[in-house]
């Protein structure tokens, strides 16, 4: 039990470090091809920047509301 358990362990670790390095990579492609978008990455892209403008709103909405909150103290 206790080599299964390790052997998980090993295996759970191989593929965080799976996902960083596929991460680094995309993070990489995406600031490389901007402005020269190959076609079948359009939509991933778009989807990119959809995520990102809905986070900067929220970021937005959460400077509102604190400033709100502070000026009824």
């Amino acid at each position: 039990m206790a080599e299964i358990a390790n052997l998980n362990l090993k295996i759970n670790k191989s593929e965080s470090d799976l996902e960083k390095a596929m991460l680094a990579l995309g993070k990489k492609f995406y600031s490389n091809v901007q402005g020269t978008l190959p076609e079948e990455y359009k939509s991933e892209f778009g989807t990119i920047e959809k995520i990102k403008a809905d986070i900067s709103e929220m970021k937005v909405k959460i400077a509102e509301l604190k400033e709100d909150k502070e000026t009824e103290e």
